[in-house]
């Protein structure tokens, strides 16, 4: 039972963050994310390559290799995880993300960059989880983030996420999220 709980609260967050993407919420300073990886002067790149990745997670593929590479489509839907006992949601439409986690909310962009990576900017300015590596395998999604944390997310099953603002009428059915446990 508490399973089922945790996935459907993740599905309303998720379905929350879509529409916030939807909508256009988001703190944007007018700047493209290739924009603001360009002016980072590569901390970025310091940060990701000394963040240990984990042996077999893919996240060391660059995409260029023979391993197969993760495609936008792949990333599209609702994904959940538990990082240090706190959830995080995040949801990618259109290219389009959003991520909640430890009480925020970041938005931003899924974008090739030589490699898929998220590139998002929080609303409290935590630079955490803002810019990430992605990688698809066996309906798991990992994230290296600049930031030094690696997230394991999973697929939330039988979600899809609404195209435009109208669809969110029929998600109405989804419990309130108390953030809470069951």
């Amino acid at each position: 039972m508490r399973a089922r709980t945790s996935m459907t609260a993740a599905a309303a967050a998720a379905a929350l963050g879509a529409a916030l993407v939807l909508t256009g919420c988001s703190s944007d300073d007018g700047k493209s994310s290739s924009d603001k990886a360009a002016g980072s002067g590569g901390s970025g790149d310091k940060a990701a390559a000394s963040s240990p990745a984990k042996p077999g997670d893919g996240a060391e593929d660059s995409g260029g290799g023979t391993g197969g590479t993760t495609k936008a489509a792949d990333v599209e839907g609702a994904w959940t995880a538990v990082t240090d006992a706190k959830p995080l949601s995040l949801a990618v439409t259109q290219g389009k993300a959003v991520l909640m986690a430890e009480g925020g909310t970041c938005s931003g962009e899924l974008a090739d960059h030589g490699s898929l990576m998220l590139s998002l900017k929080c609303a409290d300015g935590s630079k955490k989880r803002t810019m990430g590596t992605v990688a698809v395998a066996n309906d798991q999604l990992t994230v290296v983030w600049n930031g030094g944390a690696f997230d394991t997310f999973t697929k939330i099953p039988g979600t899809t996420l609404p195209k435009e603002l109208k669809d969110l009428e029929k998600l109405k059915d989804l419990p309130q999220y108390t953030g809470q446990g069951s």
